[in-house]
């Protein structure tokens, strides 16, 4: 029986380097050197110390997203107040350059959505025995797509299912 080093292998390596936050991004314009080199980058920016810090500011100041600070951090958010005719504040939140925003289900900009199944009328055909346009009591006309192999034809009742559909607005 032969000992094996786990923690030094290259498999210890690459599981331990996807612990955490990864992030995937698709360049299909760069070569192998490219992507080594955005790679690198991105990682010396996620590596990068810097403190977070809040600075008020007055009226008369114009500080923009993303504007690099004298200590090297950038403003990652701003925020207006106003109390009344007198009182005007400005707050900025500074710090690194990189931040982690999450993932796309846990963002708080995230609507909404329902599946909704509705009952219409086809009232066109495009020919082609996929698509249709159908009309739905509440939603109007809208192109359909058919997913079963039955004839379908102008005047037929159908149901309709409905993906994503918002239920809270901005």
């Amino acid at each position: 029986m032969t000992p094996l080093d786990f923690f030094g292998s290259m498999v210890y390596v690459l599981q331990d380097n996807t612990d955490g936050y990864t992030l995937d991004i698709t360049l299909p314009f760069c070569e192998e050197d490219d992507c080594l080199t955005i790679a690198r980058e991105l990682l010396a920016l996620q590596e990068t110390e810097v403190a977070t810090s809040s600075i008020i500011l007055g009226p008369d100041s114009e500080p923009r997203l993303g504007q690099l600070m004298p200590d090297g951090s950038v403003i990652n958010d701003i925020s207006y107040q106003y109390s009344d005719a007198s009182q005007y504040l400005i707050t900025i939140s500074t710090g690194p350059k990189y931040q982690t925003l999450g993932s796309f289900n846990d963002s708080k900009y995230q609507l909404q959505t329902e599946d909704v199944n509705k009952d219409g009328i086809v009232i066109q055909d495009a020919g082609n025995g996929a698509e249709y346009v159908v009309r739905i009591d509440g939603f109007g006309e809208i192109t359909a797509l058919s997913m079963v192999l039955d004839d379908i034809s102008v005047g037929d009742r159908v149901n309709v299912k409905i993906h994503n559909n918002p239920v809270e607005h901005i």
